[in-house]
């Protein structure tokens, strides 16, 4: 049976990921990577992206490789890109290296935006289609790729440039040997990959969309973007810190919980500890 303190700090590490990371940051990786044994995928996930890359990218090389892979392809490619971008250089190449190779090259598209915009945070992960192909092949390119949530399958032309929308539930509802020409389609409105997300998020073609294809230079589809994924990023980029008391049990648990120092006394008293980060939206 698992010790009380243990599970109340598991248990505050799933439901504030951010506040957790704020306690960790100073750890060593093996600490952290000890903590983060004990949690489920999805939380070390999204423990991983709260943190400074500076600790987050030594706690993934230091994990058994099974273990990185497993965790590394729950990630999407922009937040792996983030990663990268803020670590030693060291490490970012180490982990680059050790990525599959379609993931790698995913995460290194990302990469090749600018930092602030459309196409650092695009998702990668998208379905493309020619009017010529049939459902069943279109059909198992989507259980191939596992499109981003929310991502709807998109119509291309011979040169790769976006032209419509297809609903999945159209591609399931369809006979598999129907055309992808013959399915109802629906407008999309391509935003440029280079395009800056604070004017990115003006854009009046948000009124009819809320997912939209990203699409390079020459108009060809690379990605999507979500309204409320450019609204997070600016939010991110502004955020006020939290009242350094909501976070202060948090961070005495996990520090108690590791033996690090601290005492009862100081958590029954909420004592402080300096914040150094802003919250991520």
């Amino acid at each position: 049976m698992r010790d009380p303190l243990t599970q109340i700090v598991t248990q505050f590490i799933i439901e504030h990921p951010s506040a957790a990371a704020r306690a960790m940051n100073d750890w060593e990786p093996e600490r952290v990577g000890a903590v983060m044994g004990r949690l489920d995928r999805e939380s070390a996930r999204k423990l991983l992206d709260h943190m400074d890359p500076r600790v987050a990218l030594p706690v993934l090389l230091g994990m058994p490789d099974s273990e990185r892979a497993t965790l590394v392809r729950s990630m999407a490619p922009s937040d792996i890109a983030r990663m990268l971008r803020q670590a030693h250089d060291s490490h970012s190449t180490a982990l680059l290296d050790s990525l599959p190779k379609t993931l790698r090259a995913r995460v290194a598209l990302v990469m090749s935006q600018p930092k602030s915009s459309v196409g650092a945070l695009m998702a990668t992960e998208i379905v493309r289609a020619r009017g010529a192909e049939t459902v069943e092949t279109v059909t198992g390119r989507v259980r191939k790729t596992r499109p981003a949530a929310g991502a709807p399958i998109y119509l291309v032309d011979g040169g790769n440039k976006p032209i419509g929308a297809l609903s999945a539930l159209d591609l399931m509802r369809a006979a598999p040997d129907t055309l992808i020409a013959d399915l109802p389609t629906d407008e999309v409105a391509p935003l440029s990959a280079a395009a800056a997300v604070h004017m990115a998020v003006d854009d009046e073609d948000w009124l009819n969309h809320e997912v939209r294809p990203a699409v390079d230079r020459r108009g060809r589809l690379v990605g999507c973007i979500g309204y409320g994924e450019l609204r997070r990023a600016l939010q991110a980029g502004t955020a006020a810190h939290h009242d350094s008391s909501k976070h202060s049990a948090l961070g005495t648990i996990v520090t108690l919980e590791t033996g690090l120092a601290g005492t009862m006394t100081a958590l029954l008293a909420g004592r402080t500890t300096p914040e150094t980060r802003e919250d991520r939206a």
